[in-house]
């Protein structure tokens, strides 16, 4: 079966974000220190995390979005939390 223009766009850019994953790690913790001395001046009992996101959430977002920038930029998660709250840090 032959696929259309967009199944082999949106595998296309799956597989790039397959192939570069492991990249976004080490980005993250600098962002979580960034953010957590952020936090720890703002608002001490925050929570910080970062991610990179996994294959299917950025496989999900492409296709939902059908976005070519999103689809080479989307690739990290970052936020700060207060007391279950967003607490101005989230990126």
């Amino acid at each position: 079966m032959n696929k259309t223009p967009e199944q082999t766009w949106f595998d296309k850019q799956v597989s790039r974000y397959v192939f570069v994953q492991a990249n976004y790690q080490q980005p993250g913790k600098v962002l979580k220190d960034i953010l957590q001395q952020a936090a720890n001046h703002l608002a001490s009992l925050a929570i910080v995390q970062t991610r990179a996101k996994t294959v299917d959430s950025v496989a999900g977002k492409i296709q939902r979005k059908r976005d070519e920038t999103l689809a080479r930029t989307s690739h990290r998660g970052a936020r700060a939390r207060h007391r279950g709250e967003k607490c101005g840090l989230d990126r």
